[in-house]
């Protein structure tokens, strides 16, 4: 592949052969390709260039550069593609060019590495590079050059003349099987010039048409024996003979020697000599040479006549590769690879289904054609196609007319259309198959069904497809959990924004505290209230459950003990109106909650009431630690009164209030349980300051002593 330092703007890029030109220039619109081919392709029939060169080579090669410069063209807007070729018989020159920025060829990957096998792009420019003889870009890269010879280059033909070495007698055809006659030709008064062919042209107007090759081995073998020739063909059901080719035919004297061959379609193919050298074997040597050249003519055909149908499927399959990768809205994408689908398989209506979120049914997630009468297939609905592909992975070819086998057969109007679904499924390469969804076609708009090309074809595609799907659901399941990662951590930072600044209560005494929720929110909470003459509530709770609903129970809990708390001086009483505001939230949701809420007045008392909550303790300077007993069931449990229980406070004691996630956290110490050895590390360090203490036994249950903390961890020390 070259590239020219100047754009072409001139006419240098036909200049190179004589003949007929074309020139066109077309938006840059897909839809204009296949007018543009179906012109060049006619020019190079009528121009005399071999058939087989045109179908595989010139096709496929004119069809992507027109693809690409269209593709590029529309990228960046409405523009233009310019087309000029010039036809011969030995050569054509294409020059196609857009109106886009371009491309460095030498900068697309090569789509033969096992590594860029799935990826997208360079496709198109290495089947040019295959298919044509010569390729060469502008400097720009936005403008083709392509010239196609009507033998490939270095392909060793050589020019057949008199001096040919004459083939090798024998006395029958080299083919095995051949059917061999001798006697003379049978004349039927065709009147042919000499050393000329009658053949059909390359688009098959005729009845027969030799290869060059061919005419060529034919020329070169009568010149080498010094006779005339004449080839005729008769067909197997008892035709006239029809003469095909000949040389020398009325320039020879002498009697006719004839050799014939069978021909794979069954007609009989006969060449008959004149001339010194002329003879049966020979005749049937020749006989048998063009008949294989012709076998060989139609292998190449036949192959080439292949290529080109399964070209437009390969090229389908690539198409879809480029919508996946380019399109950024999977919706948009199966909608334009459904019309790509349809368009290329033949069919009159096409159908995606993915499976709902439930799981109960299938759900249109996009059509081309008619709208199916519904969007929603159940799974269980035995009378649907789609519904039995998807749940048996298996797929269904109707043919036109053939009735599926339902549970209940259906009245339709009109003649029952071909039908062919195929399932749509993702296999991870460390996992099961998972079923994504199914693609149903209905209506051959060619034929009376679909072919089981059409079926492997169909479930190429959704391979892509539910490739697709499946990473369009990992995508999405991804931007849930950071949604979800996100508002967890805004969920957090608000909860610690409800606690009490433990700050503001410096003028009452020496406060500490400390929540550690297990996860990003908890069901632990305190609260500090300040109270007519220098009172103050302290209260502490624990949620039986975790996370979000643990959590906004401890908000609404927070919320209510600090509206209620200032309507009455009884802490009983405080927890019989909490109760009332949470019964239905409590109820709803199964969750109970331990609460303590007890009312400091210093150098004289503590009044309190326990709900439950058994991690209550009273410390005295210098004493044991007194635990504070539980008045009634946790909040939920159980009907709710107002009792309370009073208990002594003198200057210098401690309230310690801490949740059981803390004291679990705590591992056993000999016959002392966690709580048992939490109160010993607390009571050991009450002599400096309480921050010192809370600091240290949340550091201890940091996985420190018992591994990480399951619960949520909450401690509160007050000392006014």
């Amino acid at each position: 592949m070259n590239r020219r330092q100047t754009p072409f703007d001139d006419d240098s890029s036909i200049s190179g052969a004589e003949g007929e030109a074309y020139h066109a220039e077309v938006p840059a619109d897909v839809d204009r390709i296949p007018a543009i081919l179906e012109e060049i392709l006619r020019r190079g029939v009528r121009a005399g260039f071999p058939s087989d060169r045109l179908r595989l080579n010139l096709r496929v090669g004119v069809c992507e550069a027109l693809a690409n410069a269209i593709r590029h063209g529309e990228r960046e807007g409405p523009g233009s593609v310019r087309v000029e070729a010039r036809f011969s018989a030995t050569t054509i020159e294409v020059r196609i060019a857009d109106t886009g920025s371009g491309f460095v060829p030498e900068d697309l990957p090569d789509p033969t590495l096992p590594e860029n096998l799935s990826r997208p792009g360079g496709r198109g420019v290495f089947l040019i590079q295959r298919l044509m003889d010569q390729v060469e870009y502008n400097e720009v890269g936005n403008a083709l050059r392509m010239v196609l010879h009507a033998r490939p280059e270095g392909d060793g033909e050589t020019e057949a003349t008199g001096e040919t070495e004459a083939p090798v007698e024998t006395e029958a055809p080299v083919e095995t099987g051949a059917s061999v006659e001798t006697g003379p030709s049978v004349e039927t008064g065709a009147s042919v010039e000499a050393d000329t062919a009658v053949e059909a042209d390359a688009a098959g107007a005729g009845p027969l048409a030799l290869p060059t090759v061919a005419r060529e081995f034919l020329q070169a073998y009568a010149e080498a024996h010094g006779a005339g020739l004449r080839v005729r063909r008769k067909d197997g059901a008892g035709g006239a003979a029809e003469v095909v080719y000949e040389r020398g035919w009325h320039d020879v004297q002498g009697i006719a020697k004839s050799g014939h061959h069978v021909l794979r379609d069954g007609a009989l193919l006969d060449v008959a000599m004149k001339g010194e050298s002329a003879s049966d074997a020979r005749a049937a040597f020749a006989a048998a040479a063009v008949a294989r050249l012709l076998g060989f003519e139609h292998e190449a055909r036949s192959t080439a006549t292949e290529l080109a149908e399964r070209y437009e499927e390969i090229n389908l399959l690539y198409t879809i590769s480029e919508i996946l990768a380019s399109v950024l809205s999977l919706d948009d994408a199966t909608q334009r690879i459904l019309a790509q689908v349809a368009d290329v398989l033949g069919a009159r209506r096409a159908t995606l289904w993915t499976p709902e979120a439930s799981g109960e049914a299938l759900r249109l997630r996009a059509y081309v054609g008619a709208a199916p009468a519904r969007e929603r297939i159940p799974h269980g609905d035995a009378d649907s196609v789609t519904a039995r592909v998807f749940q048996s992975g298996e797929p269904v070819n109707l043919e036109r007319g053939v009735e599926f086998q339902r549970a209940a057969p259906r009245v339709l109007e009109g003649p029952r259309e071909a039908l062919l679904a195929v399932p749509v499924s993702y296999t991870p390469p460390d996992g099961e198959t998972r079923k994504v969804g199914a693609i149903t076609l209905v209506g051959h708009t060619g034929s009376e069904r679909f072919t089981a090309g059409d079926a492997r074809m169909l479930a190429a595609i959704a391979s892509q497809v539910g490739a697709a799907l499946e990473a369009q659901r990992l995508v999405q399941q991804s931007l849930q959990r950071e949604r979800l990662a996100r508002d967890m951590e805004l969920a957090h930072h608000l909860q610690a924004k409800l606690l009490p600044d433990i700050g503001d209560f410096a003028d009452f005494g020496e406060v500490a505290a400390r929540n550690a929720p297990a996860g990003d929110v908890g069901g632990d909470l305190y609260q500090l209230i300040r109270l007519h003459e220098g009172r103050m509530g302290v209260m502490i709770g624990d949620v039986s459950s975790h996370g979000v609903g643990a959590a906004l129970i401890m908000a609404l809990t927070m919320s209510a003990l600090a509206i209620h708390a200032r309507e009455s001086a009884s802490p009983g009483e405080v927890l019989v109106r909490v109760y009332d505001t949470l019964r239905d939230e409590l109820e709803s949701t199964e969750m109970f909650l331990t609460l303590f809420y007890g009312v400091i007045d210093p150098g004289e008392k503590l009044v309190y009431a326990n709900a439950g909550h058994p991690h209550a303790f009273r410390i005295g300077v210098g004493g044991p630690p007194l635990r504070l007993p539980a008045t009634q069931p946790p909040l939920g449990m159980a009907p709710v009164s107002a009792s309370e229980m009073s208990s002594p406070w003198s200057p210098g004691d401690t309230l310690c209030l801490f949740t059981d996630g803390l004291s679990d956290a705590y591992p056993a110490q000999g016959t002392a349980s966690g709580e048992d050895a939490l109160m010993a590390r607390i009571s050991g360090l009450l002599g400096g300051s309480l921050e010192t203490v809370v600091a240290a036994v949340i550091g201890d249950t940091d996985g420190g002593l018992g591994g990480p903390p399951v619960d949520d961890r909450t401690i509160l020390l007050v000392r006014p």
